[in-house]
């Protein structure tokens, strides 16, 4: 099965709940299936329950720069996620 590590970071509201700056995710895929955005969201919700409702509406960037959709991840991308923020 192919694995992938990559660093997560965590912003704003997404670091208060994760209690963490940073972590380290061994990502592995259940099948020959894709190992993407989808699959990480997944794992940040099972190591961290209480970021369940905030990581489907987060923003993600992959070595700073945002993406949308489910993208592919390789070993060694940084992976930011940036909760919505609000302002006026």
């Amino acid at each position: 099965m192919p694995t992938v590590q990559v660093k997560v970071l965590f912003f704003a509201r997404a670091r208060e709940l994760a209690g963490t700056i940073q972590d380290i995710y061994q990502l592995e895929a259940d099948s020959e299936d894709l190992i993407a955005t989808d699959l990480l969201r997944s794992k940040v919700i099972e190591k961290v329950p209480s970021l369940s409702n905030l990581v489907q509406t987060v923003t993600l960037a992959i070595n700073e720069e945002y993406v949308e959709g489910n993208v592919p991840l390789k070993t060694g991308d940084t992976v930011a996620i940036i909760p919505p923020i609000s302002g006026g």
